[in-house]
C-alpha cells in the first residue's frame, strides 16, 4: 500500500486578547499568531485518496485480425495455363493454347488428402459436381479433371493419408503401388446433336510431372500443376519422340473445398 505524506494543519490559537487595541491589532497581524485554519499553500498535495477517477492510458489498443488467411497472389483466378489436348490415333482435334484461361474451380475432398479437382472455363455448379453427377462441358468449353488419389493393393488397403499441406508434392504416375499420385483428364464439349457429347482425352499413359501444394486452408487449396502425358507410351516414364503428347497442363490455381 502506498504511504501518503502527512500534512500538518496549523490551527488558530484560542488565546484571549489582552491589552489595548493596538496590541491586539499587532498580534492579529503577526503571521505567527494569525487565526487561520487553511493549510500551508506551499505544502505538496498528495491528491485525494478517495478519488476513483480512472487513470488515462494513451496506449493504443491492440487489434486482432479476423480476416481469413490470404492465399498467395498467384493462386487468385482467373488462371492462365499452358494446355494441350490431342489424340492423333483416335482422330480427335488438337487443342493447344499457351495461355488458356480457366475461370471456375472446385475441390471435392473424398477423404483426408484424397481429392478430385475440377477446373473449367464455364461456371461449375458445386452441388452437381460434388456428387459426381457431372454433365459434359457445353459446346466449345473445356473441363479439366485433376485427381490426387492412390491405387491401393492388397498390402495397402488400410493406407491413410495426411491432409494436403503447403510444400506437399504429388508425383504424376499411373503405377499401382499404393502411393498418392496425380493425374489429369481433359474434355471438350461438342455441339449437341452428334453421337458424342464431347471429345474426351483420357486414353493415355506415361504421365510425368507433379502437383505441388502452394497453399492450403480449411476452405481452400492452391496447386501448382506441371503435367504431361503421352499417347501409347506404356507405363514407363522414359518417353521418346515417337510418342506424341496427348495432354499438357501447366499453371497454378486454387479451388474451394467441398466434402463428398
Amino acid at each position: 500500500m502506498r504511504r501518503l505524506p502527512l500534512v500538518l494543519l496549523v490551527g488558530a490559537l484560542g488565546l484571549t486578547a489582552c491589552g489595548d487595541t493596538d496590541d491586539a491589532d499587532s498580534k492579529s497581524s503577526d503571521p505567527k499568531t494569525s487565526d487561520s485554519t487553511s493549510p500551508d499553500t506551499d505544502a505538496v498535495d498528495p491528491g485525494d485518496p478517495t478519488d476513483d477517477t480512472e487513470p488515462t492510458d494513451d496506449t493504443e489498443p491492440t487489434e486482432t485480425s479476423t480476416d481469413p488467411v490470404a492465399l498467395p497472389g498467384e493462386c487468385a483466378g482467373p488462371w492462365s495455363f499452358e494446355m494441350r489436348a490431342a489424340n492423333v490415333f483416335a482422330g480427335l482435334p488438337v487443342v493447344e493454347d499457351p495461355a488458356f484461361e480457366f475461370t471456375s474451380s472446385l475441390a471435392v475432398r473424398l477423404s483426408p488428402g484424397i481429392y478430385t479437382f475440377y477446373l473449367a472455363d464455364f461456371e461449375i455448379d458445386p452441388d452437381q459436381f460434388s456428387d459426381f453427377e457431372t454433365d459434359h462441358p457445353p459446346a466449345g468449353k473445356t473441363l479439366a479433371t485433376l485427381t490426387i488419389n492412390a491405387f491401393l493393393t492388397a498390402d495397402t488397403l488400410d493406407a491413410e493419408f495426411d491432409e494436403l499441406a503447403p510444400g506437399d508434392v504429388i508425383p504424376a504416375s499411373d503405377e499401382v503401388d499404393g502411393a498418392r499420385q496425380f493425374g489429369v483428364v481433359l474434355e471438350r464439349g461438342l455441339a449437341p446433336g452428334g453421337d458424342d457429347p464431347s471429345d474426351l482425352y483420357n486414353a493415355s499413359s506415361g504421365p510425368v510431372g507433379q502437383a505441388e501444394v502452394v497453399a492450403a486452408t480449411d476452405e481452400m487449396v492452391c496447386l501448382a500443376v506441371d503435367y504431361t502425358d503421352y499417347e501409347n507410351a506404356g507405363s514407363t516414364n522414359g518417353v521418346t519422340d515417337e510418342y506424341p503428347v496427348q495432354k499438357r497442363l501447366m499453371g497454378t490455381f486454387s479451388a474451394p473445398i467441398v466434402d463428398f
